[in-house]
């Protein structure tokens, strides 16, 4: 559905379940207070796609949700948010993330942190910057599909890390290990 650019969702919506927008033409995206979670790619590839806001009682968002929105600018996050499928967010090469609960959640411009224990990679939002992409020390856990698609010759591991999890480098055809 490219042409599709606008939806309107009524109140009774509760869930919006895997792939239901992919590779859609929406513009933005604001979701009624009745949507409390979305499952793995709802929106990505949605190349239009520049504002996001979810409203408060959203909880779960769920794997590369948003991935290759490469004109997604903006995601307003609610503090009931608890959980972010890895690499929800990559290829968002423009995207500032709002999230007023940053004691949990860290986003350093490139990459989204959880800083909560387990520290974790959730999801790097460039395809690269750079050649290389050096993982911050204390992160423990890389989430699955976070370097999903990603650009990047080489990845630096800190010392800190103790877990990688299924596909986190799923179809990065340039890294070399």
């Amino acid at each position: 559905c490219i042409s599709l650019s606008r939806v309107t969702m009524f109140n009774h919506v509760e869930k919006i379940e895997y792939c239901a927008f992919y590779y859609s033409g929406l513009k933005t995206l604001s979701l009624p207070r009745s949507i409390k979670e979305m499952e793995a790619m709802a929106f990505s590839e949605c190349y239009e796609l520049k504002s996001v806001t979810l409203q408060d009682g959203f909880s779960a968002l769920g794997g590369i949700a948003f991935a290759s929105c490469p004109n997604l600018e903006t995601i307003n996050l609610p503090n009931s948010l608890n959980s972010i499928g890895g690499g929800c967010f990559n290829n968002c090469e423009k995207l500032t993330i709002h999230h007023p609960k940053k004691y949990w959640l860290q986003f350093d411009g490139q990459a989204l942190l959880r800083k909560e224990e387990p520290t974790g990679l959730i999801s790097v939002l460039s395809k690269a910057s750079s050649d290389h992409y050096d993982l911050p020390e204390g992160i423990e856990s890389i989430n699955g599909l976070s370097f999903f698609e990603t650009d990047f010759k080489e990845v630096y591991l800190s010392e800190s890390i103790k877990t990688i999890k299924a596909q986190a480098f799923y179809n990065c055809p340039r890294l070399e290990i």
